[in-house]
């Protein structure tokens, strides 16, 4: 058998066993030096060869009497070609590659380049290929499971372990080898081919409805905080809904650092958010903005829940709650709800430099996230008369919130809180109207409030609906080529208007 390990972890152990069974070892340097040293036999791969290691270990295996060894099929014609070049046949073959993935996050470039494995990979896959007749391993991971059917089997391997452990390595070399081609495509923003390198995480009860199946994966090439990264400290496994509502979740309350944000979700909109001047009172506030919607919700805060937060969240039904941290007794309150999913964020997300993938019949598409400025000293005003002060936290909490929400999408909000929705319509005056409905079916009145639109205005007819209800500001992307009537209506009426320059279509 061949022996040649970038991490020796486990190696003696693994080494001992295959003694018992009076294996033959070749191995290369520093692995065939640990084997010797731990006192066992071993004959080194330039014995064998005949043939010195050269360029500083870079070339050692790269040799026919190796590659011969693992190739062949044990057909007479292997034989015959075997015997004449005074080739042995390998029957297992132990290697790990290069912590390429680990080096490359250096700013080294050399190093990364160092740590490309060439004849690890080679011997892999060759492995693999020749699976029928050669056991490959490549992870410490595996060493307790081959020991245990060695044992088993009295030293032999059998062909569906053996399979199984050349599928596992055709995925790890090229799971290697896409790490080595995004990172050298990592200063371009679209290459012409990208690999998508992610490892399955768990099974999911079921897919967006019950008649799907589903799982998660992770992206390994995300360097930042994700979802694989989540606490789970209480209640039913998150189902693939939770998952894809908690991402908006996470980056709702990570905008919203120094505050005391709440915001609840229902089908990845929002239906509730405030910031308040505790915790408690941001939640009251939010859980205003629709009470009935909230109900089987996704709640979200961006600081501790305390014992007295989690007094009120369990008066009510909730599918998940969620924060970067929980208190002791916060968290034996909210345990009494046998099915509430509790989840703590590993930290609060920051811009990422990442792509989203959205998939379609035949394809992907893809393009960077949503990321913008959303302060309103970034904003201009169209029209002649200016917001108030005290209206301009208003405005750009609307913003962001707008920004949120299923399009076309209207909000309106007052006092830092969210009090009216319109989501999902492909009328925008009909989002108009259903958000203030909303508003006013729970009690709030519009007069003063902001709207926000998530994308422009095509005609005035929803400004002068605005005016109807009292609305004390606007803010919007513009973009129409109607955008001077739609000002020109605003400043008829008296309303400001904001243009963000920045469009949030969300679908």
């Amino acid at each position: 058998m061949l022996i040649s390990v970038s991490d020796k972890s486990g190696l003696e152990r693994l080494v001992e066993v295959l003694n018992e069974y009076g294996v033959e070892i070749i191995s290369t340097g520093n692995t065939a030096r640990m084997i010797k040293n731990a006192g066992y036999e071993v004959r080194t791969v330039s014995d064998y060869t005949g043939f010195a290691e050269i360029l500083g270990g870079r070339v050692k295996t790269l040799h026919p009497k190796i590659f011969g060894g693992i190739l062949a099929t044990g057909s007479e014609n292997d034989k015959i070609d075997m015997l004449k070049s005074d080739i042995v046949p390998i029957d297992m073959v132990v290697v790990n590659l290069y912590p390429f993935e680990k080096m490359c996050q250096t700013d080294d470039e050399k190093l990364a380049i160092e740590n490309i494995d060439i004849g690890g990979v080679s011997l892999l896959r060759a492995a693999a290929k020749n699976y029928e007749r050669i056991t490959v391993v490549n992870s410490p991971n595996q060493y307790n499971d081959l020991i245990t059917e060695l044992r088993k089997n009295n030293g032999k391997i059998s062909t569906a372990v053996r399979k199984s452990l050349a599928v596992d390595t055709f995925a790890v070399t090229a799971f290697y080898d896409s790490a080595i081609l995004n990172w050298f495509n990592r200063e371009k923003q679209f290459p012409e081919k990208r690999l998508l390198r992610i490892k399955k995480i768990n099974d999911l009860r079921y897919g967006e409805n019950p008649h799907q199946t589903a799982c998660f994966y992770k992206d390994t090439d995300f360097r930042g905080p994700g979802l694989s990264d989540l606490e789970i400290l209480g209640g039913k496994q998150l189902s693939y809904n939770n998952v894809a509502e908690i991402d908006t979740l996470w980056q709702m309350i990570s905008n919203h650092g120094n505050e005391n944000f709440c915001v609840i979700l229902k089908h990845a909109n929002p239906c509730g958010a405030a910031i308040g001047y505790s915790m408690t009172d941001a939640y009251e506030k939010a859980l205003s903005t629709d009470p009935v919607s909230a109900f089987g919700g996704l709640v979200g805060f961006n600081k501790t829940i305390d014992s007295a937060l989690a007094s009120e969240l369990v008066k009510r039904f909730y599918e998940v709650v969620a924060a970067p941290d929980i208190s002791e007794n916060a968290l034996k309150l909210l345990k009494t709800k046998k099915n509430l999913r509790i989840v703590r964020f590993p930290e609060m997300l920051k811009t990422t430099e990442n792509y989203n993938f959205k998939r379609v019949r035949g394809g992907f598409l893809v393009s960077d996230f949503d990321q913008s400025d959303d302060r309103f000293d970034g904003f201009k005003v169209v029209t002649k008369i200016e917001p108030a002060e005290s209206l301009k936290k208003d405005i750009a909490f609307s913003w962001q919130m707008a920004k949120y929400v299923k399009s076309n999408a209207i909000v309106y909000v007052k006092n830092q809180t969210l009090i009216g929705v319109g989501a999902g319509q492909v009328s925008r005056i009909d989002s108009v109207k259903i958000a203030a409905m909303k508003a006013e079916q729970n009690g709030f009145d519009l007069r003063g409030a902001v709207m926000a639109s998530d994308g422009f205005f095509p005609f005035p007819d929803s400004i002068e609906v605005a005016a109807d209800y009292g609305i004390a500001a606007i803010i919007t992307p513009g973009g129409s080529i109607r955008d001077q009537l739609v000002v020109d209506k605003a400043d008829a009426l008296g309303i400001p208007m904001i243009f963000t320059g920045i469009r949030h279509f969300r679908h």
